[in-house]
């Protein structure tokens, strides 16, 4: 999830704004994957501290989800 809203440029909840990606077959480089997977980790660890949640609390949450994409600038999710 994190790669594709790194391809739109922020977070999205259609499918179909990744079509243009995929029909131009471009894809995040391995060393931009490494970076997003190290940010990932960080975020993670840093919010699970932060609410003391276990780790299946957190990978599950919605929240997580709003935190990692705000504080990485690619906006959030509106929550219905």
């Amino acid at each position: 999830m994190f790669g594709a809203v790194d391809l739109v440029g922020r977070v999205f909840n259609r499918p179909d704004a990744l079509s243009n990606a995929a029909r131009e077959n471009v894809f995040p480089t391995p060393a931009r994957l490494e970076s997003l997977w190290t940010s990932l980790r960080e975020q993670f660890e840093h919010f699970q501290k932060e609410r003391q949640w276990g780790p299946d609390k957190t990978a599950k949450s919605a929240d997580f989800v709003a935190h990692l994409t705000t504080t990485l600038g690619y906006g959030s999710l509106r929550r219905r």
